[in-house]
């Protein structure tokens, strides 16, 4: 998970949805238009990302609008646009794990909100793959990041499987430079690993790639 900005104001078609339309009636024209929106948000220097797992959200299949609070909890942020990200589709970990049975009496005022809190303070995405609570947080922000990686399920099988394969991808790299690195100046060795966590900035689980260099510097 990364923290990003949300623009503001959202889509003005939203403004224009009558109160209490179903989501299924929601206008194709303006859900594009949201859609869009999202993706502008929720890109980096690269690709388009879900705003939980960081996997790269496809033109438009297996992604949907997800809504942080969901719409059978409260019907009225429905069409709010701070209520709105783009999820990806995997039903074991994310927007829709979130909203399942299993997680469905938690807290959501719990949970980090990337566009509003900075998933760094909280979260450590460890070279095994997994995402670990930061350590010395007090026990109110130690709650937040362990009930976020719980109710989005940031540890699941597939998700820790991709990010170890990222960061093994890393260290080869590292490994396959290490003479040159060692034979740097520390500001010099520095700024070539700087180079390497932007290169990694581009694809999927950006945050993990940049926790396993920023640990090398």
């Amino acid at each position: 998970m990364r923290g990003f900005s949300r623009p503001s104001p959202g889509p003005e078609c939203l403004k224009a949805v009558p109160v209490g339309t179903p989501w299924g009636d929601f206008g194709s024209s303006c859900k594009d238009q949201v859609r869009s929106a999202l993706r502008m948000m929720q890109t980096g220097q690269g690709s388009a990302l879900c705003a939980y797992c960081e996997s790269v959200l496809g033109p438009r299949s297996g992604t949907h609008i997800e809504h942080f609070v969901s719409r059978s909890r409260d019907p009225g942020l429905t069409y709010e646009w701070h209520n709105l990200f783009l999820s990806c589709g995997h039903a074991d970990h994310c927007g829709q794990y979130k909203d399942s049975r299993k997680a469905s009496s938690c807290d959501l005022s719990d949970l980090i909100r990337p566009d509003s809190k900075d998933p760094d303070a909280y979260l450590h995405f460890h070279s095994s793959g997994e995402v670990w609570v930061r350590e010395g947080l007090s026990g109110g922000e130690r709650t937040r990041a362990q009930t976020t990686i719980d109710v989005l399920n940031l540890n699941a099988p597939s998700l820790k499987a991709a990010r170890r394969a990222l960061i093994t991808q890393a260290r080869d790299m590292i490994l396959q430079d290490l003479d040159f690195l060692e034979g740097l100046e520390d500001e010099d060795r520095q700024e070539v690993l700087a180079e390497d966590i932007d290169a990694f900035q581009s694809g999927p689980y950006p945050t993990a790639g940049r926790h396993f260099f920023t640990h090398l510097v």
